[in-house]
């Protein structure tokens, strides 16, 4: 096979047709694509033209797109809620002091989403020039920095490490942000590197970073000690007072997500949501479940009733 025929064939051509699809479905351009997934327009433009050397980062981002859940529903039904408002002044606050702002938030409760969502905000309105990376299981420190380089719409594959951190820095030198998503991936006991990398990333670009991650593997990144502790001093000196805490959801906010997306919710289903449901996810899983899968077949059955069925079927799935 030609090197040729080997690039084409790194692309998967179900999902190339399924994202077309959407994007003409929703009239998204491959500059909203590009916000969409965090990864530069020219970049998106060269994937759907299959003519990008290397895909993997960016079908993964397709994949996530897809499979975390609807986007253009979890968009209709956004609440900003106190984590998705401690997100959004973890991005002001990095912008502002050029500081690397550490965010512990839990799955579920809408981190990315809501990351997202501001970036985009503020792109629209010319305010904000950002790379948005959300990284994998198990990342290398240079599979990290293609990540990174393909957020900043730029492919360097053939090129070392350090000179892909070096265009990474160049590119980063006219831009206000880079948001790393899910870096508690980067398990600091096996790969200290890639920490170093960020740190020298932020040092060099003089940007804003935001570094957002699950409170277990945040404390083992942030709090380390030891060896370990020495290895990622410097990273550590470099992070901001402490951590922005985006995990806890308040009864307003349960209100807030479960009005969001079901307006006409009455006060004894609210009431059976706050006694259930822990995060958003949770809570749009069990009026989705409630609604559309449940509701049909029992239209005369009070709301409340539907709410704690689906809250039994959803936990013996989970149970089984």
């Amino acid at each position: 096979m030609s090197e040729a025929a080997q690039e084409v064939a790194q692309y998967d051509g179900a999902l190339l047709e399924q994202a077309a699809e959407y994007g003409k479905h929703h009239g998204l351009s491959n500059a909203d694509w590009g916000r969409e997934l965090g990864f530069d327009g020219t970049l998106v433009s060269r994937y759907f033209n299959r003519k990008l050397d290397s895909v993997e980062h960016i079908q993964d981002s397709l994949r996530a797109f897809f499979a975390t859940h609807e986007r253009d529903t979890a968009d209709a039904h956004f609440a900003w809620t106190e984590p998705a408002q401690a997100i959004q002044y973890a991005c002001t606050a990095a912008v502002r002091d050029r500081a690397i702002v550490p965010v512990i938030a839990r799955g579920g409760m809408g981190k990315t989403v809501a990351v997202r969502r501001y970036l985009d905000q503020e792109g629209r309105r010319g305010k904000l020039r950002y790379a948005f990376v959300k990284l994998i299981h198990r990342m290398t420190a240079r599979e990290m920095c293609e990540a990174l380089l393909l957020a900043t719409g730029s492919a360097m594959h053939k090129a070392n490490r350090y000179q892909m951190l070096e265009e990474i820095v160049r590119r980063m030198k006219s831009r206000h942000l880079m948001v790393v998503d899910d870096v508690t991936h980067l398990n600091p006991r096996v790969n200290p590197t890639a920490l170093h990398d960020l740190w020298y990333i932020h040092d060099r670009a003089s940007c804003g970073m935001v570094l957002i991650g699950v409170r277990t593997l945040m404390k083992r990144l942030l709090e380390a000690t030891g060896a370990l502790g020495e290895e990622l001093e410097q990273f550590q000196s470099r992070l901001a007072r402490s951590p922005v805490i985006a995990d806890k959801l308040s009864a307003r906010d349960v209100e807030r997500v479960a009005k969001a997306y079901a307006p006409e919710i009455d006060e004894a289903s609210l009431a059976v949501i706050k006694s259930q449901a822990r995060t958003p996810r949770n809570i749009q899983h069990l009026l989705r479940y409630a609604l559309r899968d449940l509701r049909p077949a029992n239209k005369n059955v009070p709301m409340e009733q539907l709410l704690k069925k689906a809250d039994l079927e959803i936990c013996g799935v989970r149970a089984a």
